[in-house]
């Protein structure tokens, strides 16, 4: 900026904190103690900062700024947590109360808007715009406030940054506090470790499982347009709306092909994911007091209205892929759209539901942020969030942004007995369909028995999968060592009992039921309904020296789309080669 403001500096927060820990070198478990205080420090700075405007002001603010870097780190991954690290802030501290920095444009006088900027005779358009069509405006908004903006966003990324130390350090390596380090510390991870965790961190991750490992189907081209919606996600790769001209001409529109959006939205397979969570529908409902049915017809009719919405409001699509919000409405107005939106979200869902017996006041309390659930959220884990905020008693935000970890996060708590469901979910996400081997247990001639949980044929390759199903901890973005070794003890045992798997198909290549004698290699993979980070980098881990053994359910269907990878994987070390 001409200011001389530098966005990517640290934060002086980091200088003013590490410069009273004495430098020198600490272990894990040390480290782990001084950057938790750290966190402590940094959540104190930003609840005051947050706690001094609404959550309209900062939504209405920090929306328009596009997702890029804040910090020394560029990547994707640590663009969208700091994202949602500042948004979970922001639904934790933030008034619930309209403040001074933000007002209706037809409550108050031009000048107010901007501090007078619309005031400049090159903006009148502008200004007679806001005239005509009323809608929230920044007040008392500045360059100081943009660059508390900023500022609050580089307190984000320093809370990213010790939850990064924090998950680096319980995988066993240390922190050196330097002065001279612009950050105050850095991680003394091995060459080893860091080709892990840039491996974990490079893998592509998409909702295929709630946090409660129940997978599901997430193709939405087999689903002929039943239980399919968009769903709005922070563009962090910088796309530019290029790819997405024809949607957008669908529309009337022609937009510059340079143009990137804040957001895209692109479609998710909610009827399969409701299908494969049904099981939890009683728990659910008496943990939360309503049905599982409720909530899912209104994100189902909340979600294709805004569809509709960009048919019947010319350029209004363009809105929702800069802001992904929409409001503040009144309550009473929310409440009508969403009970007009229903049949539409039952209908799509295939659910066998009235919409006059959805009570949908109960769904809107459910899902929107209180004095209650605040107190819950943890800016470790970045939730969890809600999607209707508050603005003042009377008037509500709809926010898109955070419909997939709301998903991902949706049944924490909720206890089952018989969860033996999410195997079989699992199992039937990744065969689509098929599998060589049967899906009952393969049935040797000499009465053995192995259940082989999907099977596939590439050539003279069968590839056999031990599916593992086991919820993910909030541990594990925590930086907890147990939930990191519970982990690793899972998905060791699952490489173990499916190379015993692969060695007795060897041994035991024709069966009542079965027979493999075709074949001249068995390659033994285990997945899991997420990516996993891998302990070490052993060939025994390694399908390829990117690829990893445990793979998940996206992974595994990369690796059988693409022969090139999959002949790489087959010939190496892991693969079990039938002799004669």
């Amino acid at each position: 900026m001409r200011s001389g403001y530098k966005p990517l500096k640290h934060h002086e927060a980091a200088e003013s904190f590490w410069n009273i820990v004495p430098p020198g070198s600490y272990d894990s478990n040390s480290a782990q103690s001084i950057i938790r205080q750290y966190v402590k420090v940094l959540e104190e700075r930003l609840s005051v900062i947050i706690s001094r405007h609404s959550i309209g002001y900062w939504l209405h603010a920090y929306r328009r700024l596009f997702p890029g870097p804040i910090g020394g780190n560029d990547s994707e991954a640590t663009i969208y947590l700091v994202r949602s690290t500042f948004e979970a802030a922001v639904q934790k501290y933030a008034t619930f109360d309209p403040c001074s920095g933000i007002a209706f444009s037809s409550s108050v006088e031009p000048a107010a808007v901007f501090k007078g900027l619309l005031m400049e005779p090159k903006l009148m358009g502008p200004h007679e715009l806001l005239r005509l069509h009323p809608q929230l405006v920044l007040t008392d908004f500045d360059l100081t406030n943009f660059k508390e903006v900023y500022d609050t966003e580089r307190l984000a990324y320093q809370v990213w940054r010790c939850g990064a130390a924090l998950r680096i350090t319980a995988k066993g390596a240390g922190i050196e506090v330097d002065p001279r380090h612009p950050g105050g510390f850095f991680d003394t991870r091995s060459d080893d470790l860091d080709k892990l965790v840039l491996s974990y961190d490079s893998r592509q991750r998409e909702l295929t499982a709630s946090a409660s490992a129940t997978a599901f189907d997430p193709d939405w081209t087999r689903s002929k347009g039943r239980g399919i919606v968009l769903c709005a996600q922070y563009n962090i790769g910088s796309e530019t709306i290029s790819d997405f001209k024809k949607l957008f001409a669908s529309f009337g529109l022609e937009l510059d092909d340079g143009f990137k959006p804040n957001f895209l939205w692109a479609p998710f397979n909610l009827g399969e994911y409701l299908r494969a969570h049904e099981p939890f529908s009683e728990a659910f409902q008496n943990k939360h007091g309503i049905p599982l049915s409720w909530v899912f017809a209104v994100l189902s009719g909340l979600l294709l209205r805004i569809v509709a919405q960009w048919r019947s409001v010319p350029g209004r699509i363009v809105h929702y892929w800069t802001r992904a919000y929409e409001g503040p409405y009144t309550r009473d107005f929310v409440a009508q759209e969403i009970a007009n939106s229903l049949p539409l979200g039952i209908h799509s869902l295939d659910i066998t539901l009235a919409p006059k017996e959805i009570d949908v006041q109960a769904v809107i309390r459910f899902l929107e942020i209180t004095e209650v659930k605040r107190r819950t959220i943890n800016l470790g884990t970045r939730g969890s969030l809600s999607i209707f905020l508050p603005f003042g008693k009377d008037r509500l935000f709809i926010d898109y942004a955070w419909i997939h970890p709301l998903l991902f996060n949706l049944f924490f708590d909720i206890k089952l007995g018989d969860q033996n469901f999410k195997g079989d979910a699992l199992e039937r996400s990744i065969r689509r369909g098929g599998s060589v081997l049967p899906t009952g247990p393969c049935k040797s001639l000499d009465g053995q028995e192995r259940q082989i949980d999907a099977s596939f044929e590439i050539g003279d390759t069968l590839l056999i999968v031990e599916c593992r199903a086991f919820a993910r901890s909030f541990g594990i973005e925590t930086g907890d060592p147990r939930a990191i070794r519970f982990r690793t003890q899972k998905i060791e045992a699952a490489l173990r009992d499916i190379d015993e798997k692969a060695n007795w198909l060897r041994l035991h290549p024709l069966g009542t039921n079965y027979d493999v004698r075709k074949y001249r290699k068995f390659l033994p993979v285990a997945v899991t309904p997420f990516v996993e980070f891998i302990p070490a980098i052993s060939s025994h881990y390694w399908l390829t020296d990117s690829l990893p053994r445990v793979l998940s359910p996206g992974e595994l269907q990369d690796l059988l789309k693409d022969d090139a990878l999959f002949q790489r994987a087959a010939s190496g070390a892991n693969t079990v080669v039938v002799q004669g």
